[in-house]
């Protein structure tokens, strides 16, 4: 079984898998916007004994789900729902009294 380090990185996905060589007919840049995903891109290339797979989404907002059964690594890529974007765009709002809390070492 293959090591494989997944990652957010700014806007991107990033999946580094370990001793797991890949073929150059698979080392290229695949254009899966027609495809109705969230997802834009997958680059995928091999270097150093290592292959990286990047996933480059539509758009800034999306969640990502990985995991591996056996041999297989899978990728989810969604869109967050709509309330979800909205609530996060939105400042936190606190209601009730201030507290006030002092520690001190009796």
């Amino acid at each position: 079984r293959a090591s494989a380090d997944i990652r957010r990185e700014g806007n991107k996905i990033v999946a580094e898998l370990n001793s797991v060589p890949l073929p150059d007919v698979f080392s290229r840049r695949l254009d899966v916007t027609d495809f109705s995903t969230p997802v834009q891109f997958v680059d995928a290339l091999s270097t150093g004994g290592k292959t990286r797979i990047v996933i480059e989404p539509v758009d800034g907002e999306f969640e990502y789900l990985a995991y591996q059964t056996d041999k297989i690594l899978s990728i989810n890529v969604t869109r967050p729902a709509a309330g979800e974007v909205a609530a996060r765009s939105k400042e936190p709002l606190y209601t009730g009294e201030k507290l006030s809390l002092n520690f001190q070492d009796i």
